[in-house]
């Protein structure tokens, strides 16, 4: 197991400890064999498909849980640089690292986008609300008139 791996797992582990559940139970919502749950959550290039059920199980957002991927790449670099292994060329954990900056990246914009998409429409909605209103004040204004 690499060291990405073991801290990626480790990560997951303490938030599955701090949200009170085991691997167990996360591998029965997942529908998978308990053994398999280690290499599931210390896998480097987990995917979307897997990630989602992870943070609904959870009750997080999954940007969350994909950053934490993130930083666990970012703490295996560290150790990487801490160490004689700084000097091999690791073309995997490149392509790991820039795969999980590149998926960080394109969630975080999902959400950005879903959220200016919501703005838009409370936005939209507060304007049908002061049209109503400005008619209401209109014909109210042009009764009193009379």
């Amino acid at each position: 197991m690499s060291e990405f791996s073991k801290i990626q797992l480790n990560n997951f582990n303490r938030l599955l400890m701090e949200k009170g559940f085991t691997k167990r139970q996360l591998a029965e919502y997942l529908g998978v064999h308990e053994n398999g749950m280690n290499r599931i959550l210390g896998c480097p290039d987990m995917k979307l498909k897997r990630l989602v059920p992870i943070a609904t199980f959870l009750d997080m957002d999954r940007s969350v849980l994909t950053h934490m991927i993130y930083e666990s790449n970012v703490q295996e670099h560290a150790l990487l640089q801490g160490s004689e292994k700084s000097e091999i060329k690791d073309d995997r954990h490149e392509m790991v690292n820039d795969s999980a900056t590149k998926e960080t990246t394109i969630i975080f914009l999902s959400e950005n986008l879903k959220s200016q998409k919501q703005i838009a429409e409370l936005l939209q909605q507060n304007v049908e609300r002061l049209q109503q209103l400005m008619d209401l004040f209109i014909n109210n204004a042009a009764a009193h008139s009379k």
